[in-house]
């Protein structure tokens, strides 16, 4: 019974860290795009490609819309989805439990594990992030222990594993490559391994599907990016230096964190020389990401996720190989991370400074104070990215159509092409007040001429504040 209760508290604790304050949680374009491409799966539109990547025409797997459009279908509300996602998150506990156990043969270890997994800002900020990135986690962890179990039918479960979080993550198609090296080094049968490409090939044959589709533009892509970008090797080792310090940075002791180089450097050294098979997994695991370095800038975070786990569990296995010196460290790495568990993650930890003040609590009171006015209303919005309406649109489309009865209409830029063009009700000019939104991540410059445009067609004599945000409120002129 005391057993049971030790392994639940990590658990419950992380449960409450991921679900504190639902409010508070990002949404931003990204979220309102990906909320009316689950409303379009819904109605029967389906989708070969999921998100765009930084790199224009290459996309990530649609797994995340239709995951998504699963969660929507119940409730459109952000904050139920963000319930989902948490659960998801956390689901990656169990694996990872089982995988350190088998890794280490240390209870110790899985316990620690637990525990540091709970309260990662990293971590607890990806269970609220309503993003394709946030289904890595779950997905990698059963595809690490599926790959280290080595079982026939576990491995079925690994490529399954790796093959959704390359759907949720385009960039980790790369671990196929140290799964492939770690089933050789591991000697599995030829049957094994051709099963496993087998059911990974399948499991990410949506990408296949969309270059052929769409003219194998997505290969065009990276190899005029190879043959365009050719860092020197002091720049490779630069950025390779700046990843792994970075990941250990926010996810290992945060007050010392040079010193966490040195760690994993001990850790990898005592593995060898203790447990070798957990040398080599780890090892594959860790630097994954070294494959991905001619792509990535210094400490890119979408590049190094993958990598995540692996050096977590790189951590807690001193645990097993040095215990005394492992037992100080991790109670080392959970202190410094205690000062994060005050506060949401959203309030000082983003994955990008994009998303920074892209609260929905705030969006909300902001529209609440638009349903306060006249009816006769018609409104616009000054947002990032610039002349599209698609946050605003879907916050208006679930909120304030649920809860008022009806959306103001809108007399911005045209939304043809756009995440939601077809649910935006579009102004006659009739309309007597109007409202412009602004969110404060806009250039001062472009906010300026924007609403010197807007000042033509209203009388703009109350303003509200809300966050990041700004409500401007007023009559329209005749």
């Amino acid at each position: 019974m005391r057993k049971r209760l030790l392994i639940f508290a990590p658990i419950i604790l992380g449960l409450y860290l991921r679900l504190r304050d639902l409010s508070h949680i990002i949404f931003t374009y990204d979220q309102g795009r990906d909320a009316f491409m689950a409303q379009e799966i819904l109605h029967g539109h389906l989708k070969l490609v999921g998100p765009p990547t930084d790199f224009g025409v290459l996309f990530h797997g649609p797994l995340h819309y239709y995951v998504m459009a699963a969660i929507y279908f119940f409730n459109k509300d952000p904050r139920f989805a963000v319930i989902v996602f948490a659960l998801l998150n956390l689901s990656a506990l169990y694996p990872l439990y089982k995988l350190t156990k088998k890794l280490f043969h240390s209870s110790l270890a899985a316990w620690f594990l637990l525990l540091i997994f709970a309260i990662s800002p990293e971590l607890t900020f990806d269970g609220r992030y309503l993003s394709n990135v946030a289904l890595v986690i779950p997905t990698l962890a059963w595809g690490l222990y599926g790959l280290f179990l080595g079982t026939p039918s576990s491995l079925i479960f690994a490529a399954i594993g790796f093959g959704l979080a390359a759907q949720a993550q385009f960039f980790l198609l790369s671990l196929s490559l140290p799964a492939f090296m770690y089933l050789l080094i591991s000697r599995k049968t030829i049957k094994q391994i051709l099963t496993f490409i087998g059911v990974y090939t399948l499991t990410i044959s949506s990408f296949f599907l969309a270059e052929i589709k769409f003219h194998f533009q997505g290969v065009k892509a990276i190899l005029t990016f190879l043959h365009d970008s050719s860092p020197s090797t002091a720049n490779l080792f630069t950025r390779f230096y700046d990843s792994i310090f970075s990941l250990s940075q926010r996810n290992l002791i945060t007050f010392i964190p040079i010193i966490n180089i040195f760690i994993l450097t001990l850790a990898l050294f005592l593995l060898y020389r203790q447990l070798r098979s957990a040398f080599y997994f780890l090892l594959l695991f860790t630097f994954s990401f070294v494959i991905l370095l001619p792509f990535a800038g210094p400490g890119v975070l979408f590049f190094t996720i993958g990598s995540l786990l692996p050096l977590l569990l790189l951590f807690v296995s001193l645990l097993k190989t040095f215990p005394p010196l492992g037992i100080i460290l991790c109670i080392l790495l959970v202190v410094s991370q205690l000062p994060h568990l005050a506060k949401v993650p959203e309030t000082d930890y983003t994955y990008t400074g994009s998303e920074t003040g892209m609260i929905l609590s705030d969006e909300l009171n902001l529209i609440d104070q638009i349903y306060k006015f006249p009816k006769d209303i018609t409104y616009t919005s000054i947002t990032v990215p610039l002349y599209i309406n698609s946050t605003w649109g879907y916050l208006f489309y679930w909120y304030g159509n649920s809860r008022y009865g009806f959306v103001p209409p809108y007399h911005g830029n045209n939304q043809i092409g756009r995440p939601g063009e077809f649910d935006v009700s579009y102004s006659d000019n009739k309309q007597k007040f109007s409202a412009v939104i602004v969110d404060g991540r806009v250039p001062q410059h472009w906010r300026e001429q924007l609403l010197k445009k807007e000042s033509y067609y209203a009388k703009y004599d109350q303003t509200f504040t809300y966050g990041n945000f700004t409500l401007l409120f007023g009559p329209r002129r005749n």
